[in-house]
């Protein structure tokens, strides 16, 4: 792998502080407005719309005779859905039902659609697993034999059905397959337009509206350039042939006191182009989540960057219970909103630190599929079986306000057989993609598992790898480690033991990312920070962005942070995921079943 490297940018001059974040605390997060600085640009691009739209306009004419035969076939029929309004009164809502039943139910549900149709509504229709799926079929084909369904097209039959017992939490679980698993009958209308001379005022209205706002872009933009991300930071143009660095979403949580250890760890993981969201948990006091919040707003280039946030409502997250499942799907959840441009999820907590710098990390992921998951796991059950699968806990940190105990049942339950459980880490190092198919996917595993996982201790170091490895779209995305260094006591296995300056040699030879577990301001941190990553106390890691003096203002002045450094770490992260992926590693050790 080759270092990058690209000329320097116009240095940025001592930043101007941008203003203050907005007052309602949850994250400090603002959002960019629009700043054109070359209207003439701007001009030509308004221009070139509206010759586009009117070209469109103009050609419309001629093709919509050829296409109205084939658009009018898949297009919700317009008889049922005029463009006009016909009458003054509120125009009706819409209500999406939800009709499902079991084997031999499918004559009532049929009947039941009959009875609650309209054409303004939406139906999904759920035969559960004891049904065949002949029957399945049959409902499907019932309902494309309907006109007045294939006209409206709001009627679509799940593929791949759920369990749903009436008593227990697969009830609240339940979500629709995607369209492509089953023949659901949607479709997307093709614009026909009928009446060009409606179109032809939409254009011009439309024209209107990008000169007025081409002409009112000059008063606004000083305001707009003080809230969007600093320019020297984020170029628009490539300085660089080599991969573009991805980014990474790091979480970083800690509890009552870390405050201290959240920033340090904050500012030796810290890099512009990755997100970072912090949480102090509940038992923290709102006066050290509130001074966190604001050391972060007083660090320049946190504000020149805008991308550290603080969770202003906190969450429990319990080692052993599943408040800490909650907490870090909220936690992903929250990142996504954040932003649209990172590649991997990590997860630290407080005691955890980086045995790479950031500079090294991204230039190794630059040249690695994005689809690729680090993530410890295993089949073998063993021990583990009596310990914590088969246990049942209900976590308090669900529940309750105040920080208690775990509440164990007496009885113990089977071990599931829909699906294979598989063990791990509670620290991973997960993709977007993966992440987006946990929080926000159709497919109803990561439900299943969770509600599965709800009452299992140690419940966040099973579900990821468990996910992974029954799901078929990302079973062949797993990489048998997770990055981190982590050494065990032979007296106990719940938790690594405590590192420290004896274990220095090691854990940097090993090739891991991180580390952990440390104390807080151990000296083998500051050794880390010295001779690993250059970093010197308050400051950040320096990188191929920062482009001061050296010393302790190096990263006072700043540039592309598309342009990185690689050191040494490099070599040695690039070596350890080299044995990873070479094809006898990687092949017998992703989600094998022992």
């Amino acid at each position: 792998m080759q270092n990058q490297s690209s000329p320097s940018p116009s240095p940025s001059p001592s930043p101007s502080p941008s203003p203050s974040p907005p007052t309602q605390h949850p994250f400090f997060t603002t959002i960019p407005i629009p700043n054109p600085k070359d209207h003439k640009t701007t001009l030509y691009i308004i221009l070139a719309t509206s010759l586009f739209s009117l070209l469109f306009f103009l050609s419309s004419s001629s093709t919509s005779t050829s296409t109205s035969a084939s658009a009018s076939q898949i297009r919700p029929d317009p008889y049922l859905f005029p463009t006009s309004q016909t009458s003054s009164d509120p125009s009706p809502p819409s209500i999406a039902y939800l009709i499902s039943g079991s084997a031999g139910d499918s004559g009532r549900i049929l009947r039941l659609l009959l009875a609650t149709y309209h054409p303004k509504n939406q139906y999904l229709l759920h035969l559960d697993r004891t049904a065949p799926q002949s029957e399945r079929d049959g409902l499907a084909l019932s309902v494309q034999s309907t006109p007045i369904f294939k006209a409206a097209q709001n009627v679509n039959v799940v593929g791949k059905a759920d369990f749903a017992y009436p008593k227990g939490s697969s009830g609240i679980s339940p979500s629709p397959s995607p369209p492509t698993q089953h023949p659901f009958f949607t479709t997307i209308p093709i614009p026909n337009p009928k009446d060009h001379k409606t179109t032809l005022y939409i254009i011009l209205a439309t024209s209107l509206f990008s000169l007025l706002f081409f002409l009112s872009s000059s008063s606004t933009s000083a305001s707009a350039s003080q809230i969007r991300p600093d320019p020297y930071l984020f170029p628009t143009s490539q300085t660089s042939s080599d991969p573009s660095p991805p980014s990474i979403a790091y979480l970083i949580s800690g509890s009552a006191g870390d405050s201290g250890r959240i920033l340090r760890l904050l500012l030796a993981t810290y890099h512009p182009k990755n997100q970072y969201l912090l949480h102090l948990d509940r038992t923290a006091p709102q006066s050290e989540r509130d001074g966190l919040a604001l050391s972060v707003q007083s660090t320049p280039i946190f504000k020149a960057a805008q991308n550290v946030n603080v969770v202003g409502k906190a969450d429990f997250a319990y080692p052993k219970g599943s408040s800490g499942i909650s907490f870090t799907l909220r936690g992903a959840s929250i990142l996504l909103r954040l932003s649209q441009n990172w590649d991997w999820f990590v997860t630290l907590n407080a005691a955890d630190y980086p045995l790479v710098a950031q500079d090294d990390l991204l230039h190794i992921l630059s040249f690695l599929p994005k689809s690729l998951n680090f993530v410890n796991h295993s089949s073998y059950i063993g021990w583990k079986e009596s310990r914590k699968l088969r246990p049942i806990i209900v976590d308090p940190g669900l529940y309750l306000m105040e920080k208690t105990g775990m509440f164990y049942a007496t009885q113990k339950r089977e071990l599931p057989n829909a699906f294979r459980l598989f063990t791990g880490s509670s620290f991973s190092v997960l993709s977007r993609n993966f992440i987006d198919f946990c929080i926000l996917g159709t497919d109803n595993l990561p439900r299943t598992l969770l509600m599965y996982f709800a009452n299992t201790p140690s419940s966040l170091s099973n579900y990821f790898p468990t996910i992974l490895c029954n799901s078929h779209k990302f079973n062949r995305t797993v990489i048998n480690n997770n990055l981190l260094y982590a050494t065990f006591d032979k007296s106990s296995y719940d938790e690594p033991r405590l590192l420290s300056s004896s274990d220095f040699e090691v854990m940097i030879q090993s090739g891991a990312a991180f580390a952990t577990r440390f104390k807080s301001d151990d000296p083998v941190l500051d050794r880390i920070d010295r001779e690993i990553l250059g970093r010197s106390p308050g400051n950040v890691v320096p990188g191929g962005w920062c482009l001061g003096e050296s010393g302790n203002h190096t990263c006072s002045v700043w540039g592309d942070s598309n342009v990185l450094r690689p050191s040494l770490g490099a070599r040695r992260l690039e070596k350890r995921i080299v044995e990873l992926l070479s094809n006898g590693t990687f092949r017998s050790h992703h989600c094998v079943v022992e």
